[in-house]
């Protein structure tokens, strides 16, 4: 495949998450990301079309990191880690609040990291996990989106905001994880789809939520609560 036809590749896929489905879904087991970062969109074409044929160097502040195909290659090689979890903003957020060394995470479609605030002596490969998983945590572990001004700092005191206005909250949330009153399953009808616990029903977000859904969902609570 030449560059122009990478490029044209590029902007094909770009273009149909742009038309994908509008139904949030913000069950507990949904997707990840419904929309993949164009950087990682861009070397995973190259690393398709061997054009690129070394991973990109990039540091993660505070952090060593070992990518992996998938969890269970992952646990294999790490047995001793304990900790080990779904990578959603919620769990990223209580991981980097918390104290803990060191986490086995499943990104799923993206791969598998081992993430730790020690340095590693594992070797970097040159497998498809291990260009997209750097590109992906310079991005999932960023200052954009966990600083003072971070997408998901702001995004969270905006939820908790209205979610407060409106006495919807049922049982302690956390940073992209809302237990709402089972009333608030009517989001269901707007696009909005949760997960039905025993007495409550869950909002989780994904790393694709947007400012869009964040603005339309304030709004149907406005209406509807």
């Amino acid at each position: 495949m030449t560059l122009k036809a990478i490029e044209s590749r590029f902007a094909e896929i770009l273009q149909e998450q742009m038309t994908s489905p509008s139904e949030s879904d913000l069950t507990l087991e949904g997707p990840l990301l419904s929309k993949i970062p164009p950087k990682i969109i861009w070397a995973k074409l190259q690393f398709e079309d061997n054009l690129q044929q070394t991973p990109e160097a990039l540091l993660i502040s505070g952090f060593d990191f070992e990518a992996f195909r998938d969890i269970n290659t992952a646990t294999e090689k790490y047995p001793e880690i304990n900790l080990k979890f779904r990578g959603q903003p919620w769990t990223i957020s209580e991981f980097l609040k918390g104290s803990d060394s060191s986490a086995l995470i499943d990104f799923e479609d993206l791969g598998s990291v081992l993430l730790s605030r020690s340095p590693l002596e594992g070797q970097k490969g040159n497998e498809l996990h291990d260009f997209i998983m750097p590109l992906w945590l310079n991005y999932a572990l960023s200052p954009e989106l966990w600083g003072p001004q971070g997408k998901w700092t702001r995004f969270h005191e905006r939820l908790l905001n209205i979610f407060n206005q409106h006495n919807l909250l049922d049982g302690k949330a956390t940073l992209g994880y809302y237990p709402l009153q089972s009333k608030v399953e009517k989001l269901q009808d707007f696009g909005f789809k949760g997960t039905r616990l025993d007495k409550s029903y869950l909002l989780v977000m994904p790393w694709s939520f947007s400012l869009t859904e964040l603005n339309k969902l304030e709004q149907i609570i406005r209406q509807e609560f």
